[in-house]
């Protein structure tokens, strides 16, 4: 069996926009179901944590004065917040990335 690191290599893929979006795989460790001791609930990792951490960088997006979409964090959660079509691009890239490297593992 090959165990390989590739798994968490980012990525750049290619938006029909034009924006080109720098993206990561979410790892398993990072999935959280622990119960807080102080609230005694249960805590789990949300979607927006996710996106947060498997949205690492953007090129070509631009406000609505021409200016750049510069990347932070506040913008990512805009990102997240209000555009679907990037959140679901997003994560369809981060599974995509990690189901590559399983395929190739196993040739």
């Amino acid at each position: 069996m090959k165990i390989s690191r590739k798994k968490i290599n980012k990525k750049w893929f290619k938006h029909d926009s034009g924006a080109e979006f720098e993206v990561r795989p979410f790892p398993f460790s990072l999935f959280s179901s622990d119960v807080n001791v102080e609230t005694r609930r249960l805590e789990t990792t949300t979607l927006k944590d996710q996106f947060m951490y498997c949205l690492c960088d953007w090129k070509g997006l631009k406000e609505d004065d021409d200016k750049e979409f510069k990347h932070n964090d506040e913008n990512k959660q805009f990102l997240y917040d209000y555009h679907e079509e990037i959140r679901g691009f997003v994560f369809e890239k981060a599974n995509l990335t990690a189901q590559e490297e399983d395929r190739e593992l196993k040739n």
